[in-house]
């Protein structure tokens, strides 16, 4: 005698979807003979509902503000059963002041940085302080330029400095850094 297996369908209306800088969203049609999860691949991009028992429902793709000025990719999955699609998502851009961040009134603005451009820090306006554990605080970890054996302790992802501690063995690794630490700046009333 044989058995019937039933297969996972899932259908979306659409597998590339490009959502705008500023908090952005776009609605897709999910369609499956089976309850179904979402999973995002970025922090910054979400589902709405991520799960559900329905065979059609309509979802909402929402990403956070893009802070950067260059576009972004992510994916969200759909799983139903045994089945996966997957659906691309671009995000452009967000809208960056031209005039750029701008001080308090009555204050001026000397220097800032965006974290807009790249993927490491620029060494002309930072520097990693380079000291091993127990230096600041009797803290546990070795502060080092960068990255250690591969591994990044700061990076710039998404418009953000991103510093990460990591643990190898029974040694911790992180970064320290200083901004404009040659140049450095002279504290001033309000003008």
């Amino acid at each position: 005698m044989k058995k019937n297996v039933q297969t996972n369908t899932i259908t979306i209306s659409q597998l590339d979807v490009t959502i705008n800088g500023d908090v952005g969203s776009a609605m897709v049609t999910i369609k499956t003979n089976h309850e179904w999860g979402a999973i995002s691949s970025e922090k910054w991009l979400t589902i709405s509902p991520n799960k559900s028992t329905q065979t059609s429902i309509e979802a909402t793709i929402s990403a956070s503000t893009n802070a950067t000025d260059e576009a972004r990719m992510g994916h969200i999955t759909i799983m139903a059963g045994t089945a996966r699609k997957t659906i691309n998502v671009k995000q452009n851009p967000g809208k960056i002041d031209p005039n750029g961040p701008q001080a308090p009134e009555g204050y001026k603005l000397v220097w800032n940085d965006e974290f807009s451009t790249g993927s490491k820090l620029n060494p002309d306006h930072w520097m990693h302080e380079v000291r091993g554990p127990g230096w600041v605080n009797n803290e546990l970890q070795t502060y080092v330029n960068g990255e250690h054996n591969g591994r990044c302790v700061t990076e710039i992802k998404d418009g953000t400095l991103r510093i990460t501690a990591f643990k190898e063995g029974v040694n911790v690794y992180s970064g320290r850094v200083y901004a404009n630490v040659n140049k450095g700046w002279r504290a001033t009333a309000k003008i």
